[in-house]
């Protein structure tokens, strides 16, 4: 997911911020979003561009090489509403801030953003899930977190991006999902520029009760393929070494 509204002096790096994004997207580029909930809510965006033709790509007087060297020195706080974006790179003692990491090497070029939130309150102001959705409903009733969004207006925004993984993981059970698929505990919702006017992600938690392997969905793509295709590969052996044996036969006639 994608970032940031700035304040005041922060004009420029929201700007630069959206630019970078903007960038990265030009051939399509993917988000994959991790939020994992165990007590804490921790968050882990990371976006990589690998085609080499976009690295020295100009906007705003600079390549998207000075952009990622730009965030990694710059202090991003997680909190939607928190403005303070010091030109001097100073941090506030009360202001979070993303954890901001290099992913590039010399086959890519990228950034991961990491957060962490204590309650479900402060994960209900990220600055990822508000810069990239329209309706936030995330809350706690009693025991049950609650999450649903939807309106992902990134796709709006930049018209290249072409996919965001959302994958939620938690040792909490989990009473109802839509998720796309599930596989132990991750819970797993793909959206593309095909469906993101019309998809939602909706999830809740019972944190009364902790997850347990033996009573979770089974529901990975890949497992289910290579299981699909296994069984044909067999059936398909069966029916070579059937016929070769009834054509021996009529042969040896």
């Amino acid at each position: 997911m994608a970032i940031l509204l700035m304040l005041g002096r922060g004009d420029f790096l929201k700007k630069a911020f959206l630019v970078l994004i903007v960038a990265l997207f030009l051939t399509g580029c993917d988000i994959n979003y991790t939020l994992n909930i165990d007590g804490e809510f921790k968050e882990n965006a990371t976006i990589v561009e690998t085609n080499s033709y976009n690295w020295n790509y100009l906007t705003s007087g600079m390549t998207m090489m000075e952009f990622n060297d730009y965030f990694l020195e710059k202090e991003i706080p997680y909190h939607y509403d928190d403005s303070y974006v010091p030109e001097d790179f100073v941090r506030f003692d009360n202001v979070s801030y993303y954890e901001v990491d290099d992913l590039s090497d010399d086959d890519k070029i990228g950034l991961s953003f990491k957060s962490k939130f204590d309650s479900i309150l402060g994960f209900s102001k990220s600055n990822l899930v508000w810069k990239s959705c329209i309706n936030k409903d995330i809350v706690q009733n009693d025991s049950n977190i609650n999450i649903r969004v939807s309106g992902f207006k990134l796709f709006d925004e930049y018209k290249t991006l072409n996919k965001i993984n959302v994958n939620i993981k938690s040792r909490y059970n989990v009473l109802s999902n839509n998720a796309d698929s599930a596989y132990e505990n991750v819970y797993t919702w793909i959206i593309t520029r095909d469906n993101y006017n019309k998809k939602n992600i909706n999830i809740v938690l019972d944190t009364s009760n902790f997850y347990e392997k033996t009573v979770k969905q089974f529901d990975d793509p890949m497992i289910k393929f290579t299981a699909i295709l296994f069984i044909f590969v067999l059936i398909c052996v069966v029916i070579y070494f059937v016929l070769r044996r009834i054509f021996l036969k009529r042969n040896s006639i």
